[in-house]
């Protein structure tokens, strides 16, 4: 992933990308951290029309269907964040 950052950074996605990179990840059912900071770089990829290119230029081997994987975990961690609200972790 760490074509990821300076790809963002090139693109003018930096305090974005530094963003999520720094997020923290809290202890859920998964065992996944790495893929939920995946699925949000995608996101932020796809929102500013760049996924494609990134694909092309860094991730040859990249899909849709590998993106809609990590953005999918993405989407349970963020239900499982909402649904934890208020409650001690």
């Amino acid at each position: 992933m760490i074509p990821v950052y300076s790809f963002a950074k090139e693109n003018g996605l930096g305090k974005q990308a530094a963003d999520i990179r720094s997020m923290t990840i809290i202890k859920w059912y998964k065992p996944y951290k790495t893929t939920v900071r995946r699925g949000y770089i995608i996101e932020l990829f796809r929102q500013e029309n760049l996924l494609d290119i990134f694909i092309n230029k860094h991730w040859p081997g990249g899909s849709d269907d590998g993106c809609n994987k990590y953005v999918l975990i993405k989407n349970e961690y963020e239900k499982f964040i909402n649904g934890n609200k208020g409650k001690s972790e």
